[in-house]
């Protein structure tokens, strides 16, 4: 499965998660993509860390990412990371769609901002203002 990657799960963002999750050598990397869309910076207090979040329906801006080939095991992993529940897409603080990106013009599977679940109205979770580069590196 293609999967466009544009956070903590990017293999050129410091300090990200891939290591943590057992997976630094599991997801193959494609090259850099591009996504329109909208990222907001958000704190999460109880976890004390940062990251970004998707929004897709937003197009006035464009996601800077990565691509990656992921395997159909590692989605569990990868899900529960994201707080993606694929049977309870209600309860999900993300969830997973597949897009079509702006470049390379192809399909790709990427964890979106769960529209039923609102970041600013999640306890603990601050939204602390949209990353206009449309790239975490400039954050992370």
């Amino acid at each position: 499965m293609r999967f466009f990657m544009y956070g903590t799960l990017r293999h050129d963002v410091p300090n990200n998660a891939l290591a943590r999750l057992g997976l630094q050598n599991a997801l193959q990397p494609v090259g850099p993509a591009t996504l329109r869309g909208v990222l907001w910076h958000v704190r999460d207090v109880a976890e004390q860390m940062e990251y970004p979040a998707l929004d897709p329906h937003l197009k006035d801006g464009l996601v800077q990412g990565y691509l990656y080939d992921v395997s159909a095991a590692d989605l569990p992993i990868l899900d529960g990371w994201e707080d993606y529940t694929p049977h309870n897409e209600a309860a999900s603080l993300y969830i997973r769609r597949e897009v079509m990106l702006e470049s390379p013009e192809q399909m790709a599977w990427v964890y979106v901002v769960n529209p039923q679940k609102p970041l600013a109205q999640q306890p603990g979770k601050k939204i602390l203002g949209r990353i206009e580069s449309g790239d975490w590196l400039d954050y992370a």
